[in-house]
């Protein structure tokens, strides 16, 4: 029986690793978006406005509104006009925008692990755009009849803002994507530094052999896949190993193939356990070949400057714990 792909992915890398508390450490490529909007009039409570993406759950926008409002007076009142920042409520995050000039407060909601300081940024542009579009002032709110059907054609404004954002949000991911393949990439070119320098002859022919044998476990997991940008980007940054030769070579310069790919694509949840399959093939390999009191006065000489060189883009990434514990804990 075949499992899902999120399955399938989380099974690899426990296996690889016998812990299932790995998987903490694969990064979260969190979507930004914000799945509904709440612009409310401070001084009523009364929804002006509500927006809820295509595709979320269908919500009472204006019963909403006033519980939203009720939740930010009593945080005013008890904190000093301090009012709401950022709370977590039903798995989502509720991000919360006032202004006492505008007499507006605008409410956004958000996966719970988006940066609260991020969607602040993007509810003040909306604010703006709004306050903008509307003509929002003093005078304004002494002649406003209360007719809130005006307010509906800010969706057109508001959804080109969320294809911009989103369009930002996914070259950003594609960064960090290029980040982290170049990581995995550089530390595997350490480990054929290594085997280049530590094996020769029939012993470097046996070594390669059992490295190589990372392709079973590799095809075995594509068998029951359907993600041929994924393969494809495992192949161009994982050694090729010519047994004939038994030569450890990059097949092909990743400069001049990757930009065949479609980078926003790509199942990252997949790759990362991949990487780390094939990674943990390799140290297991060398582990046993050269023993390890060998192994480990190598890897502190050769993997470790490494490791702190690249340490704000691991971290940055969520792999400093992850290859700590693999090539210093283990």
């Amino acid at each position: 029986m075949f499992h899902s792909k999120s399955e399938n992915s989380s099974k690899i890398y426990r296996n690889s690793h016998n812990s299932t508390s790995q998987s903490s450490h694969i990064p979260n490529f969190i979507s930004n978006e914000i799945k509904y909007l709440w612009v409310i009039e401070k001084e009523s409570s009364k929804s002006l406005f509500f927006h809820a993406r295509a595709d979320e759950q269908v919500l009472d926008g204006m019963l909403l509104s006033g519980l939203l409002s009720a939740l930010n007076s009593f945080s005013e009142a008890e904190l000093g006009d301090t009012g709401i920042e950022s709370i977590e409520m039903g798995g989502l995050r509720w991000v919360y925008l006032s202004n006492k000039s505008s007499n507006l407060m605008l409410v956004a909601v958000a996966e719970k692990l988006t940066r609260a300081s991020l969607i602040k940024a993007r509810l003040k542009v909306i604010h703006d755009m709004f306050m903008q579009k509307f003509q929002i002032n003093n005078e304004f709110w002494r002649n406003w009849d209360y007719d809130i059907s005006k307010f509906r054609q800010f969706s057109e404004i508001l959804e080109t803002l969320y294809r911009q954002w989103t369009e930002a949000d996914q070259i950003m991911n594609v960064g960090m994507l290029f980040d982290l393949m170049g990581i995995f990439q550089q530390i595997f070119c350490i480990f054929i530094n290594i085997i280049n320098g530590n094996f020769s002859g029939l012993k470097r022919h046996i070594v390669l052999e059992r490295l190589n044998r990372y392709k079973d476990k590799l095809n075995l997991w594509y068998q029951r896949q359907n993600l041929d940008d994924t393969y494809r980007v495992i192949e161009i940054f994982i050694p090729f190993i010519d047994l004939v030769t038994d030569e450890i070579i990059f097949n092909e310069a990743p400069a001049t193939n990757i930009f065949g790919l479609n980078p926003v694509g790509l199942d990252q949840d997949v790759l990362i356990p991949l990487f780390y399959l094939v990674l943990r093939h390799f140290q297991n390999v060398l582990q046993r070949e050269l023993g390890e009191r060998v192994y480990l006065s190598i890897i502190k000489k050769e993997i470790m400057p490494y490791l702190l060189r690249k340490w704000d883009i691991l971290k940055n990434l969520e792999l400093n714990k992850l290859f700590l514990q693999l090539f210093f804990v283990d």
